[in-house]
């Protein structure tokens, strides 16, 4: 019998990740694993390019009897993830409006017609968490990533919800009002960095730098606790209303997520809001699985019914 396999890829403004994925156990492959960095601020070709020699690999090793549907994307937006379309104008500036598809398959040294389907990185990454992480048994749930940018999905029985009463707009929180600005300029890399220099006058680049260099560190537990704080503000009333069993916590900053999980869990406790809290165990994995299962026959129809222009 033949295997039913699609790549899975994520994809951020520095790396991408691809590997095989057997549709019916939801495994990644042996072996099947590429990984690639770049620079987003390249031009047009040494982007794309490099996207397609690492695909180009991930493809070299399925097998020939296998039955291969297709390559999933999880993409950063602004995108058209319908059509394809890059509407990116502050990271792969060269690709805006270009057909990634088409682009790829152009500079394929195999075959020329692969399908392709894309969907909000953080999204896939909810996916992905919610079929084979730590919240597979668990029905509402609620992902964050914390990194260059703050994504978010919320999961009802393994489906993405974009448009419900229970849900922010647009099914994320990066752009609701929050203080002084949104939600993004609090729970990513930038507002560490941006912080760290109001409070010390000092620089630098990352949340491993506030926990590693010995001039930062001093400073890092009252940069946590306000990080903590604010997050428990902003989810708190959402995962209320969402009923969510769980939130899960990606993105690199998740690896600092014990400096601030005792604050998030104190907000919390103040708002009356039992939930448990995890760090994801799959990280990039899955990103891989959730653009993968994009493919499969049954869960597509579902995903593109609750998803807006899909």
């Amino acid at each position: 019998m033949k295997r039913k396999i699609a790549i899975g890829i994520d994809l951020g403004g520095t790396h991408l990740s691809s590997a095989l994925v057997d549709l019916d156990s939801l495994e990644l492959i042996d072996d099947s694993i590429t990984r690639s960095s770049y620079n987003h601020t390249e031009n047009a070709d040494q982007i794309l390019n490099n996207w397609t020699n690492n695909i180009e690999k991930t493809l070299l090793r399925k097998n020939p009897n296998d039955h291969f549907l297709g390559i999933g994307i999880a993409m950063p937006g602004p995108f058209d993830y319908k059509n394809g379309i890059s509407k990116m104008q502050q990271k792969m500036i060269a690709l805006y409006d270009k057909h990634i598809p088409t682009e790829i398959n152009l500079r394929l040294d195999s075959a020329k017609d692969h399908n392709f389907r894309f969907i909000n990185d953080a999204t896939c990454f909810a996916i992905g968490e919610s079929m084979k992480g730590i919240a597979q048994d668990k029905k509402r749930i609620v992902v964050i990533t914390l990194g260059t940018g703050f994504g978010s999905a919320f999961i009802d029985n393994t489906i993405p919800i974009i448009e419900r009463k229970d849900v922010p707009s647009e099914g994320c929180l990066w752009h609701l009002d929050f203080k002084e600005g949104i939600a993004d300029n609090y729970f990513s890399t930038g507002w560490f960095t941006k912080r760290y220099n109001e409070i010390s006058s000092s620089e630098i680049k990352g949340v491993k730098e506030l926990l590693t260099q010995s001039e930062a560190i001093p400073y890092a537990d009252e940069m946590f606790l306000e990080f903590g704080n604010n997050l428990g503000e902003l989810l708190g009333p959402w995962l209320k209303t969402f009923n969510a069993e769980i939130l899960i916590i990606g993105g690199n900053i998740s690896k600092a997520i014990d400096h601030f999980i005792l604050p998030l869990k104190d907000s919390f406790s103040h708002q009356n809001l039992e939930i448990q809290i995890s760090a994801s165990e799959l990280m990039e994995e899955a990103a891989i699985l959730g653009s993968a299962k994009l493919f499969d026959t049954e869960y597509w129809p579902l995903v593109s019914e609750t998803l807006p222009n899909l």
